[in-house]
């Protein structure tokens, strides 16, 4: 969200980025804030622990 910016100026800002040569050709949409919900955090927290530990 960006304020005094709707829908139809981030579908404008895909369009023209997709619209030149070598772009990408896939656009993901998703649900960030749904996502955190289902995040399980104490593996997070074990591998960041584990990665600073055993690099």
């Amino acid at each position: 969200f960006r304020e005094a910016r709707g829908c139809a100026d981030a579908i404008a800002q895909v369009f023209n980025a997709l619209s030149k040569p070598n772009s990408a050709t896939w656009v993901l949409e998703g649900d960030i804030k749904g996502c955190f919900d289902h995040i399980v955090i104490y593996k997070i927290i074990f591998r960041s622990f584990y990665n600073i530990i055993v690099p």
